[in-house]
């Protein structure tokens, strides 16, 4: 009988302990994906070991815009939760946020499988390792890079007019296999034009 009882007391005495350990013990800190701002310049930095989708777009409307001022970007991220600037952006904690208006965005994807879809407005995409597809940079002078692995990187849909930007495209390493999938390849004189 004593042995049972001194079995039990160090089983509830060890139970105790871990209980102790694990409330004291504070846990790691989850990675979120980061949304800076540098002057009028957003950086969409993802967290490391984290796939990622950012689908960007312009919301004109105040009524979408909730605290920020319209027009506001929206960055939708099924996959991450977003760390935003409490003073620029709304929704931080979440994988949607709303944010100030920028010049431009810098996006930077990280490792793992990744997909970008962007906005109107001038990107750099650095989709960093993985097989990313698509890299999507919609509108705006806009410069890609895949990085090693193998990606879709997608330019202009339609020939461009006079007024159209130039897009740049890098593949990174040549030993690597990158897809490119153009739509419509610009013409000599679009590609140089000035907006």
């Amino acid at each position: 009988m004593l042995r049972t009882r001194s079995r039990s007391r160090f089983r509830t005495s060890v139970a105790l302990l871990a209980v102790a350990v694990a409330v004291l013990v504070p846990a790691a800190a989850a990675s979120a994906s980061q949304v800076s701002y540098n002057g009028s310049v957003l950086t969409y930095t993802a967290a490391s070991g984290e796939s990622n989708g950012p689908i960007v777009t312009t919301n004109p409307y105040q009524l979408l815009c909730g605290s920020v001022p319209a027009p506001c970007l929206s960055i939708f991220d099924p996959y991450a939760t977003i760390s935003v600037p409490a003073d620029k952006c709304t929704g931080g904690g979440t994988g949607d946020v709303l944010c100030q208006m920028p010049s431009s965005i810098v996006a930077n994807l990280g490792d793992r499988d990744d997909a970008y879809y962007g906005w109107s407005g001038d990107e750099t995409i650095d989709a960093g390792t993985g097989n990313d597809n698509p890299i999507d940079g919609g509108g705006g002078n806009d410069h890609l890079n895949g990085g090693p692995g193998s990606d879709n990187l997608v330019g202009p849909e339609t020939t461009r007019s006079a007024a159209a930007r130039a897009m740049t495209i890098s593949r990174g390493s040549p030993t690597r296999r990158t897809r490119t999938r153009w739509a419509a390849t610009p013409t000599a004189a679009a590609a140089g034009a000035t907006g």
